[in-house]
């Protein structure tokens, strides 16, 4: 009734295991779940199979958006016969008292898994090489003085006991190449490669009389490569979610939100944007201004691809009403300077919704000492007419509390129940400073000061997640003070937001 072991968010490098599995090994696990991802391992070095990973006895194994590069097997083990062996991703057959447990006695291997068969998909093998055992040294793996060719092997079972079936894989050679959505022989693009290197010597205690020992394992991982992806990467968007595993994650390996651009990447990384990456809505930029003519005042309102001008007539009419709505008269509005607070109220952007992954954010011009509340709304849908919250609205509030120098991620729920989930500490914002958020569509919320992270807070988890993290919704803006105070006014400019394009 146990849960799955669950193996991710590790950097596993630099290693050498002088058997199998020089990153990580299951050996004799048994027929339990193991979930493994978000892993980036990489110049590992095994001297029989699995440089990077190698699987023994572990039949229940999900494995999926790992990074594996650049390991190494050397076919240099007391258990190698010499032969090259899978280098990034070893299987073997089980134990016969597995499969019996497993299959029953009488088991037919042409009809089961004799082996250990890992559920892959959204991984990336790239620059694993297998070596080979000459008697005079190891070849294959490009080390220096041979002339021979890199023998590229990323992934397979030793002794053909079976064959691993891979999708939506990034590689460059092993089983499975022609499953379904694979990307083979394309470079992944990752920010910069290591290749380890070995040297091999005679060791007495070994019946090869060979023995391999890592050269390179003393520098610092920050100098053995980085393989985080770049943006030209081919495993940007390449990647799928056939068992619901990736969605119920929502980050990549440093905890970035995933998916982006609404698809998975291939790996442990996904591409993320910097904040923000959605336009200023309100004022009108100076440079958009400038292309007006001078004798209309206008407001840009986005249709899909176009942003089209809408004058804007000044007379009794209040020009606020074109692009926003809630408490209007809470706020005063000019298009050139942008918003004063005066009172409590909230307003949002009128709009049609913003899709699941969205931003927002403003530039303080004034700040209030005194307000409790000089929040960014996210996600916010069934509002009451006018744009006024009601029982049946439901949003993610960004707060910032003058009051206490505190940031929270909070949530409005249905019935006006209210839900705080993560609060910082010490922060203050002044004149100048960009106050920020973005939330995705798998539940992760980030909170951002001048493009800085403050923090993050998932959703979709805890004792008691928010039913509509991955919902659409509008955008807007929450200034409160407490009945006590009076309001001693807060400014903004440059509120911006919207769907976010990754």
């Amino acid at each position: 009734g146990a849960g799955p072991v669950d193996i991710h968010a590790n950097l596993i490098q630099g290693n050498l295991g002088n058997d199998d599995g020089g990153g990580l090994r299951f050996l004799m696990a048994g027929n339990f779940p193991f979930n493994v991802y978000n892993n980036m391992i990489a110049n590992n070095i095994s001297t029989h199979e699995g440089g990077g990973v190698s699987l023994n006895d572990a039949p229940d194994v999900r494995f999926y958006n790992n990074t594996v590069m650049n390991n190494l097997t050397t076919a240099t083990a007391m258990t190698s016969n010499g032969l090259a062996a899978p280098a990034g991703f070893s299987s073997s057959r089980n134990s016969d008292l597995l499969n019996e447990q497993l299959y029953g006695t009488g088991y037919d291997c042409t009809v089961v898994d004799c082996f250990s068969n890992a559920l892959m998909f959204n991984n990336i093998f790239w620059d694993n090489r297998a070596g080979t055992w000459t008697g005079d040294g190891v070849v294959g793996i490009g080390l220096d003085g041979d002339p021979s060719p890199i023998f590229y092997w990323d992934l397979g079972v030793a002794d053909n006991a079976g064959a691993l079936s891979p999708t939506y894989t990034l590689m460059q050679s092993g089983d499975g190449e022609a499953g379904e959505g694979n990307v083979l022989d394309q470079d992944p693009l990752v920010v910069a490669e290591y290749d380890s290197t070995v040297r091999v010597f005679p060791w007495r205690g070994n019946p090869n009389f060979v023995g391999a020992d890592i050269v390179a394992v003393e520098l610092p991982v920050t100098l053995l490569g980085d393989y985080h992806l770049t943006t030209g990467s081919p495993a940007n968007n390449a990647g799928i979610d056939p068992a619901g595993l990736v969605a119920a994650l929502n980050q990549d390996y440093d905890r970035q939100p995933r998916p982006s651009q609404g698809s998975f990447e291939i790996g442990a990384d996904e591409i993320s944007a910097r904040f923000p990456n959605t336009p200023i809505l309100y004022p009108l930029p100076a440079d958009v201004a400038a292309d007006v003519a001078p004798q209309a005042v206008t407001s840009t309102r986005d249709i899909g691809d176009y942003v089209i001008y809408l004058p804007i007539i000044f007379n009794s009419f209040n020009p606020a009403a074109l692009d926003w709505e809630g408490d209007i008269s809470s706020f005063a509005f000019d298009l050139s300077t942008g918003i004063e607070a005066m009172d409590s109220g909230n307003i949002l952007w009128k709009s049609d919704l913003f899709d699941a992954d969205q931003e927002a954010y403003f530039t303080f011009t004034d700040v209030s000492a005194t307000a409790v509340h000089q929040d960014l709304l996210l996600k916010a849908n069934s509002l009451d007419a006018g744009g006024l919250m009601g029982v049946d609205t439901y949003l993610i509030d960004i707060v910032f509390d003058a009051s206490t120098s505190t940031v929270q991620v909070a949530t409005l729920s249905p019935g006006n129940v209210r839900q705080t989930h993560m609060t910082w500490g010490g922060i203050s914002f002044a004149v100048g400073d960009q106050f920020g958020a973005r939330a995705t569509q798998g539940g992760l919320v980030e909170v951002y000061q001048n493009g800085q992270l403050i923090g993050q807070a998932d959703l979709s988890t805890g004792d008691n997640p928010w039913a509509y993290f991955g919902e659409s919704g509008q955008i807007g803006m929450w200034f409160e003070w407490s009945e006590s105070m009076t309001p001693d006014g807060a400014s903004l400019t440059d509120f911006g937001g919207g769907t976010m394009s990754w």
